[in-house]
């Protein structure tokens, strides 16, 4: 119900597209979360976020904001909802009118303790060790297998790439498995706005030294040599 009523609101207001976001990794941190999750029963303390990995309730949103407005709509997903179920998740969306999907987002983790202070956290000036958002180039695995898997086997349904994205030839890389739009969130974390500049100059370059029209024919242009484990000749070199 709350989904449905922000997404309403953000239509009167002029919004273009909403993107609803049901995986924030901060979350399953916060006392009592894990009850929460399990139970699926979800108090407005942001804990709708947590219904990421429950992949039924999220179809069940995505349903019911899809058909209470006109704009586009898409969900941001899990990082743990990993392949291959991401596949079944988002033919399930892709038919119930959702637009496009983000892939990923960052994953909770936890810091490793330190093992000469008799197990204490490694944070600096903190007294605890929590569970925490992670994000960094180790999540770019993932990306691109939720991407590709998609890609191939759920065709219909645009993908918003994130995740682990540390530099122009990372987009490319994306692109190429099937993305349609590249968020460079670890780029700028590293080298700031300037990140952004060179992507843009890298991309205008590569297309022109590459013999591409233009950045539309990268995408999708490597699922073709996606093929079965077991069916790849190791020897064909």
């Amino acid at each position: 119900e709350t989904a449905v009523v922000s997404a309403k609101k953000l239509e009167e207001v002029g919004v273009d597209l909403i993107e609803a976001n049901v995986s924030c990794p901060a979350l399953p941190g916060i006392e009592g979360a894990v009850d929460y999750y399990l139970e699926k029963k979800f108090p407005l303390l942001m804990m709708g976020a947590l219904v990421g990995d429950h992949p039924d309730l999220v179809v069940k949103i995505a349903r019911e904001v899809v058909k209470a407005v006109s704009i586009p709509v898409g969900i941001k997903l899990s990082h743990l909802v990993g392949f291959p179920r991401v596949v079944g998740l988002a033919r399930e969306l892709r038919d119930c009118g959702v637009k496009f999907i983000e892939i990923l987002n960052q994953t909770p983790a936890i810091v490793p303790p330190d093992i000469y202070n008799r197990g204490k956290t490694r944070w600096p000036y903190a007294d605890g060790n929590p569970f925490v958002a992670a994000s960094g180039g180790f999540l770019r695995i993932g990306c691109y297998a939720n991407v590709a898997g998609v890609s191939k086997f759920a065709p219909g349904i645009d993908i918003a790439a994130s995740g682990g994205i540390m530099k122009p030839e990372h987009a490319v890389e994306v692109m190429m498995l099937g993305a349609r739009l590249v968020e460079c969130a670890t780029g700028m974390l590293f080298k700031g706005r300037r990140s952004l500049t060179e992507a843009t100059q890298f991309l205008e370059k590569f297309v022109k030294d590459q013999g591409y029209r233009d950045l539309e024919e990268l995408i999708g242009i490597g699922i073709p040599h996606i093929v079965p484990l077991d069916k790849v000749n190791i020897s064909s070199g």
